[in-house]
């Protein structure tokens, strides 16, 4: 079982709609998992939620979420989803 495969299962088991990776692109200044973090996010998840679909911990979710707002120039769960849904310039850096 894959990575994906593995995160969709935990989703469709907590009755939620996983987009799946390709549907949504990210910002190439984000690593793998950070863009899994912030797809989780998305989505509407807790940190805690974050943390149980991807199996990390809570603390190493809001690492990634720390890394995810400076990338991305923000400083809220909504605006780093915003900026990453919504047409944007390339990011500079």
């Amino acid at each position: 079982m894959n990575h994906l495969t593995r995160i969709e299962g935990r989703a469709a088991a907590a009755g939620t709609p996983f987009l799946p990776f390709e549907l949504v692109p990210m910002p190439l200044a984000l690593t793998p998992r950070e863009c899994e973090v912030l797809r989780c996010l998305a989505t509407g998840k807790t940190d805690a939620d974050i943390g149980d679909m991807l199996g990390i911990s809570v603390r190493t979710v809001q690492k990634h979420l720390e890394h995810i707002y400076v990338k991305l120039g923000v400083e809220t769960r909504t605006a780093a989803v915003m900026r990453a849904l919504v047409p944007h310039p390339p990011l500079q850096g």
